[in-house]
């Protein structure tokens, strides 16, 4: 269940043991933004036109922490590691942007799995370090111990507006 401020704690987003979501891009005046509501999780933005060979326009998107506790003061509380669990990760989103990658981080490195559906499970041997070049990365072998799981627009050959929301998530 979503609270005020971003903070997720239930279903149907029953993944960790809650935290708070969050928005990222490479920002203006780079060519991508996003945000994330406070009252549901859903994103908004546009991810910019990739410049090669650099790709510092990489485009946005939003994410949930796993494993962070509810503010309780002014500061916010520490980001955790979280032991996923299962075969993979299960979603579903209102409508799914052109490109889309899911990336979940293992001790620091994000792996990454481009979706093709609205709604999918996708396994663990699904994450790669280079999903959009899978033979120069590397696969995740199970369930990683993580502190975030993202949704991503990237960046193309052109711009790319987005508006989407994740309606369920969690470990199979």
């Amino acid at each position: 269940m979503l609270q005020q401020g971003g903070y997720f704690s239930a279903p149907p987003i029953s993944i960790g043991m809650g935290g708070y979501t969050f928005s990222f891009s490479d920002g203006l005046p780079m060519g991508s933004t996003a945000c994330v509501s406070t009252t549901s999780f859903c994103g908004m933005g546009t991810a910019g036109i990739a410049n090669p060979p650099t790709y510092s326009i990489y485009g946005g998107g939003f994410g949930l922490s796993l494993n962070q506790a509810m503010a309780t003061g002014v500061a916010m509380p520490p980001v955790m590691a979280f032991p996923a669990t299962g075969t993979g990760i299960a979603y579903t989103l209102s409508n799914l942007p052109t490109g889309a990658r899911l990336i979940i981080d293992n001790g620091g490195k994000d792996y990454c799995a481009i979706l093709t559906l609205p709604s999918a499970t996708v396994p663990w041997s699904s994450f790669n370090t280079t999903c959009y070049t899978p033979a120069m990365g590397v696969a995740l072998t199970g369930p990683p111990t993580a502190t975030q799981i993202k949704f991503e627009v990237p960046s193309g050959t052109a711009a790319q507006a987005f508006n989407f929301c994740v309606t369920s998530l969690k470990f199979m």
